[in-house]
């Protein structure tokens, strides 16, 4: 969320205090130290605020940032409030990024598979990407049940899965269900709920557009997976695509600090 920083410090340095009474001048102080936290980076001051009963103080589309252990910072985007538990903040990396497989080749499926718990991308973020943030940071997150419709191959059943992170589903990213092309895995995000294509729309650190991956598998056949193009139309690929991006959510928990 970008903050204009410091409220309460400006107005204790700008003379004020001389017309305060030792009261207020110590409400200040204690302002000050509720903006320091909110200004800080990471997923723990958002949880704290949370904690202490802040949650209108963010709103959807509100942007966070977080650093990693490997120097990268993110920037989030708020893209629901409450809707994966009561006092909570589901977040979405702002860009896209990476080239990930949704899954790899194999024996029985050439192409990969779109399967729910037989893929690659699952171990990709619950290891590789969540290792990147720092302790005090992922335990400020919680783990969330998901639903994931098999493909008709596979039986066409609805799947949950229990993860940190996780790709969202395609009518969780706003596209209308029509229980044709679109099933119901989850209502869509309120950042998502207006069916924009253009908020669906990512770029990478360099600007350039980006596919990035849903969780939604294609419904007809077992090897495409959807994915949003750059255009922010709804799109299938191949499962064993290298070349695609991930746009990573989660959900971000009350928790003091």
């Amino acid at each position: 969320m970008k903050i204009d920083p410091w409220p309460a410090f400006d107005r204790l340095v700008m003379g004020e205090t001389a017309k305060l009474k030792p009261s207020e001048i110590k409400a200040l102080e204690a302002q000050l130290a509720e903006d320091k936290i909110l200004c800080m980076p990471g997923f723990a001051p958002v949880a704290n605020q949370l904690a202490i009963g802040n949650i209108d103080k963010f709103h959807v589309g509100d942007k966070l940032s977080t650093s990693t252990e490997t120097g990268l910072d993110l920037d989030w985007i708020i893209i629901g409030k409450n809707q994966d538990g009561d006092n909570t903040l589901t977040v979405q990396t702002e860009k896209a990024f990476g080239k990930v497989r949704y899954c790899k080749p194999t024996i029985t499926h050439r192409y990969g598979w779109n399967h729910p718990l037989h893929n690659d991308m699952t171990g990709y973020l619950q290891t590789v990407f969540a290792k990147t943030f720092f302790k005090q940071d992922l335990e400020c997150l919680t783990n969330v049940q998901k639903k994931t419709r098999t493909c008709d191959e596979d039986g066409g059943e609805i799947i949950s899965t229990t993860d940190m992170f996780f790709l969202l589903s395609a009518s969780e990213a706003g596209f209308e269900v029509d229980d044709e092309y679109v099933y119901d895995e989850g209502s869509a995000y309120q950042f998502y709920a207006d069916n924009d294509d253009f908020k669906r729309m990512k770029v990478d650190f360099n600007n350039d557009r980006r596919l990035w991956w849903l969780r939604s598998p294609y419904p007809s056949y077992a090897y495409h997976v959807r994915l949003v193009g750059t255009d922010g139309s709804l799109i299938s690929l191949s499962a064993d695509l290298a070349s695609s991006a991930v746009a990573p959510a989660c959900v971000i928990k009350a928790k003091r600090i």
